[in-house]
């Protein structure tokens, strides 16, 4: 009998996942609520297997056209400008024109560092768009939206998958599992590394399904 890897592991997890993802949506209201613990379920598992198979490059990402940007609500004693997104926004800045800026509602969420945000990108002539979760805390709801704005809201503004960057630093744990889930292999991943003094820097994260084990 041939060998389990992680790879074929990942692979069955996201075809149980796709059948139940239906089943969901035809039963709408009346699904059982075990369908949804069972996709959280895998979620999580899948979150740690692709954790494991994430590689950090030496070299920063291009410059891009488009950037996918998960915002936190930065650090309480300074403001909400003081994280990393502002950073990954000036990295870009010289070919940057679209930023899709991701953040998470409530009282504890991020929106006033998405607004300052937003206010930042259009002085310095840079579209925004926000969105925002209402669940920091679900991979899944994170991985739906990251989906949407590469299937809908790229080709609005005629960008392809390989003009955009997806910037998985900022907010929860699980909005940038959620991210990391929706780029897959094929989508252009930074993380952002905070410096000693100055501003934050960019890696490019590849992730691989080839085995490493």
């Amino acid at each position: 009998m041939p060998e389990t890897t992680s790879k074929d592991i990942i692979r069955a997890h996201q075809r149980r996942l796709n059948k139940l993802e239906i089943q969901r949506a035809e039963r709408g209201a009346m699904a059982d609520p075990a369908i949804d613990i069972e996709i959280e379920d895998i979620y999580q598992e899948l979150t740690r297997l692709m954790v494991r198979r994430l590689e950090m490059k030496e070299e920063q990402p291009y410059r891009s056209i488009g950037l996918i940007l998960l915002v936190g609500t930065g650090q309480s004693r300074k403001g909400p400008m003081d994280q990393s997104a502002l950073d990954a926004i000036k990295y870009h800045q010289q070919t940057l024109k679209y930023c899709w800026l991701v953040g998470s509602e409530g009282e504890n969420g991020s929106e006033a560092a998405v607004k300052a945000l937003m206010a930042e990108c259009h002085h310095i002539g840079i579209t925004a768009f926000t969105y925002f979760v209402s669940d920091p805390f679900s991979i899944q709801e994170s991985f739906a939206l990251v989906q949407k704005l590469y299937a809908e809201e790229l080709p609005r503004v005629n960008l392809s998958e390989e003009q955009v960057v997806a910037d998985i630093t900022g907010a929860t744990k699980p909005m940038s599992f959620g991210m990391l889930r929706a780029c897959g292999t094929r989508r252009t991943m930074q993380y952002m590394v905070r410096q000693p003094s100055g501003p934050s820097v960019p890696i490019m994260l590849r992730y691989s399904l080839e085995d490493v084990d």
